[in-house]
C-alpha cells in the first residue's frame, strides 16, 4: 500500500551513516536503503530470512523469487554510495524504520548483508555492517 510508504518521502532531519569492514567492503557499489513496512518485511524475511540482520552469498539472495514482487517499491528505495573506505550516508530522511542493503566483497565470496535501523529525528545513526549478527534485544518483563 502506497500509504505505507508515505511518510519515507518526506524529508526530514535523521541521518543513517553506515560503514563496512575492511575485509568486506562496500567500496564503490550501490547501498539501498528501503523503508521497513509490512510488504518490505515480508520481502526481507523471504529473501534474507529475517527481518533484522543477515550476511548470505549474494547468488543465494538473487536465486530467490518473489511471488508478489511490487515494481512500485522501488520508488521508495533511496540510495548511496559507499566510498572507498567502506562508509556510505543517507541524509534528510524521516524518523523511522529502514532496512540497509550492501553488497560486500568478502574474502569467501561476494555477499549481501542487510540490517533493519531505526532512523530517529534531528540524530545521527551509526549502523556498522560488518560481523555476526547482533544477539537479539533483551525483552522487558511486565512490571
Amino acid at each position: 500500500k502506497a500509504e505505507d510508504f508515505a511518510w519515507s518521502v518526506r524529508p526530514g532531519t535523521a541521518r543513517i551513516q553506515g560503514l563496512t569492514a575492511r575485509t568486506a567492503s562496500c567500496a564503490g557499489t550501490a547501498v539501498a536503503l528501503p523503508t521497513a513496512t509490512p510488504y518490505s518485511s515480508e520481502r526481507m524475511r523471504a529473501l534474507y530470512g529475517s527481518v533484522e540482520y543477515a550476511v548470505l552469498p549474494i547468488e543465494v539472495v538473487r536465486s530467490k523469487t518473489i511471488l508478489n514482487d511490487n515494481p512500485a517499491m522501488r520508488g521508495y528505495v533511496r540510495a548511496a554510495r559507499c566510498d572507498q573506505n567502506g562508509t556510505f550516508v543517507f541524509d534528510k530522511l524521516a524518523a523511522g524504520p529502514y532496512f540497509i542493503i550492501a553488497e560486500v566483497d568478502d574474502p569467501s565470496g561476494p555477499q549481501v548483508i542487510m540490517r533493519r535501523v531505526q532512523a530517529v529525528a534531528g540524530r545521527t545513526l551509526q549502523a556498522p555492517l560488518n560481523g555476526p549478527a547482533p544477539p537479539p534485544a533483551p525483552r522487558r518483563r511486565p512490571q
